[in-house]
């Protein structure tokens, strides 16, 4: 998961609107929000698994 984010992540950088800010700080968040999004996207599979949806 951690390396999806790490590769991709220049990818998105221009979906979030964090312009304005120092580069160095709008590359960690967009890096944090995209694991962020994908953690939660794993939990709620596993979830949707145990329950059989």
């Amino acid at each position: 998961m951690y390396r999806v984010c790490s590769k991709k992540w220049k990818d998105y950088v221009d979906d979030f609107d964090l312009n304005g800010l120092d580069e160095e700080i709008r590359d960690g968040l967009t890096k944090i929000i995209l694991y962020n999004i994908v953690r939660n996207r794993r939990a709620i599979d596993k979830i949707k698994q145990g329950v059989k949806l």
